[in-house]
């Protein structure tokens, strides 16, 4: 398993290193990501903010799952030849 970075990531709280702390979680090893939210999950005991983090993950999975299903269907038909009529179902 793959060491939390919980602890150092926390010293990079608030508005001043947001942005450095963002590139570090966006550097972290899917494994690393991974450890990070099961180690800060168990770590919050606040109800409200665990049921907070859960609605926001659930509408980021939702609205993922939502853009994926939305892209628009690749049109795999040949192109008709120059001159040639295109085809029309009736």
């Amino acid at each position: 398993m793959a060491k939390s970075c919980l602890e150092p990531l926390l010293a990079f709280s608030g508005n001043a290193f947001a942005d450095a702390r963002s590139k570090l979680v966006q550097s972290l090893s899917d494994d690393e990501l991974c450890t990070l939210l099961q180690d800060g999950s168990k770590r919050c005991t606040n109800r409200k903010v665990l049921e907070q983090l859960s609605n926001e993950m659930l509408d980021l999975i939702n609205a993922g799952q939502k853009a994926t299903s939305e892209l628009p269907a690749r049109n795999n038909s040949k192109k008709p030849k120059h001159g040639s009529e295109p085809l029309t179902d009736l």
